[in-house]
C-alpha cells in the first residue's frame, strides 16, 4: 500500500483538517487495518463532481476488532459501521479528506 499511494495523493494531505505527511496518511489506513484485519468495506453510495474535482463516498465496513481502539476493547463479535467520506483532488491526486465516521 505504502508503495502505491504517491501515485494517488500528494505528499502531504489535509485529513478532517489536519495536514499530514503521506506516511502518516498511510499510518491512519494500516492502524484500522492493525485493529480489525479481517475488514471487509463496500461502497455503498458514489458521486462525483469533476468539475469540482471531488468524489464523495458512503462506505460500509465490518470486522472483528482485535484490539482497542478510541478507548473501546475489542469484545469479539463483528462490528458494522459506515464513513461518509469526500476527497478533494488537484492535478489528479487525493489532497484533501473529510471523513465522518458513524
Amino acid at each position: 500500500m505504502e508503495s502505491d499511494l504517491p501515485m494517488f495523493c500528494h505528499p502531504q494531505v489535509v485529513h478532517n483538517n489536519k495536514t499530514l505527511a503521506l506516511g502518516n496518511y498511510r499510518q491512519l489506513m494500516q492502524d484500522a487495518i492493525t485493529v480489525m484485519p479481517d475488514m471487509n468495506f463496500g461502497i455503498h453510495t458514489l458521486i462525483v463532481d469533476e468539475e469540482a474535482q471531488r468524489v464523495a463516498a458512503r462506505q460500509e465496513f465490518t470486522g472483528t476488532p482485535v484490539k482497542e481502539i478510541r478507548d473501546v476493547q475489542p469484545t469479539g463479535p463483528s462490528v458494522h459501521f459506515a464513513e461518509h467520506v469526500t476527497y478533494q483532488f488537484q492535478g489528479g491526486k487525493i489532497a484533501r479528506v473529510w471523513s465522518l465516521v458513524d
